[in-house]
């Protein structure tokens, strides 16, 4: 999926800390979600991806907080955010890289 293209990200006036992210293509066309809690977990000597999300914005009748197949969509785009993340060195959600330093 790409930026701006299949998905892009929206700052609430409501809601300063919180990034959500609006669907522009696929089966979830419209749906704005944000992530809560991101973690991995490691279990049997296997990592596992965990996250929690709230749905903001769906105008279909079908509850996507229980739908399987949306939480598999949501978290495919969560393994290619924090993966384009790390190919560009972000280490915070602010955006500061190694490589990079902080002005104030």
């Amino acid at each position: 999926m790409l930026e701006d293209i299949d998905y892009t990200y929206l700052l609430p006036e409501n809601d300063p800390v919180a990034i959500h992210i609006k669907l522009l293509t696929g089966p979830y066309v419209g749906v704005i979600f944000k992530f809560n809690r991101v973690k991995f977990e490691e279990e049997n000597e296997e990592m596992y991806l965990q996250f929690s999300y709230d749905v903001i914005q769906y105008t279909n009748d079908k509850d996507l907080d229980t739908d399987i197949d949306f939480k598999n969509y949501i978290g495919k785009l969560l393994i290619e955010i924090m993966s384009k993340n790390m190919d560009q060195e972000i280490v915070d959600e602010s955006g500061i890289s190694n490589t990079e330093e902080f002005n104030i």
